[in-house]
């Protein structure tokens, strides 16, 4: 498979994926667009809100420094907001 058969191949997957997630949200009552990229980084809040530690979750994205986790982590959502959204996308 060529180079750029792959990135399309790719391509097609992650906007299958969005589609079927967004899709899930819906029908969790999610109204805003949910992507992949958001579910990733939703995914990193959850767990560091859980007690994982930093360096584990830092590489559950594919960052490669930890710094990159840590700004994530404390940029965006007050302490609150994000264990809002952990109970809400976990209480299934």
């Amino acid at each position: 498979m060529s180079l750029l058969t792959q990135r399309k191949v790719i391509q097609q997957f992650i906007k299958t994926t969005n589609k079927w997630i967004n899709r899930i949200a819906k029908n969790v009552g999610i109204t805003k667009n949910i992507t992949t990229y958001v579910a990733r980084h939703t995914f990193s809040y959850i767990m560091l809100n859980n007690g994982t530690s930093i360096e584990l979750v830092s590489n559950s994205p594919g960052h490669s420094d930890i710094k990159t986790t840590h700004n994530y982590a404390s940029s965006g959502f007050n302490n609150e907001l994000k264990k809002k959204f952990s109970e809400i996308l976990t209480s299934f």
